[in-house]
């Protein structure tokens, strides 16, 4: 089971790091140090580290790519006092 999860965990990051996103964010060095290690078939890596340090990256949109949409509708919503309650 334990082996099932971390080939599941390794295919995912190396998903999110892409074919050609490997060291792309220099100011983060330590996530794309792990994921070099992981493809290289070094499955000893702190798995809660590369995760923790995945949210560090330029690469790591929690709320979506576009953070203009995101802006752009969280402002329409306090200008619109669709919640004011006076």
């Amino acid at each position: 089971m334990c082996v099932i999860a971390m080939v599941a965990m390794l295919g995912t990051t190396l998903a999110m790091a892409g074919p050609n996103g490997i060291g792309k964010d220099v100011s983060n060095q330590d996530y794309y140090d792990r994921v070099r290690k992981l493809k290289s078939n070094n499955t000893n890596v702190d798995f809660q580290a590369l995760r923790r340090s995945y949210t560090k990256t330029q690469d790591y949109k929690p709320y979506g790519a576009d953070d203009n949409a995101k802006d752009a509708a969280i402002n329409f919503v306090k200008d619109s006092r669709l919640f004011d309650t006076r």
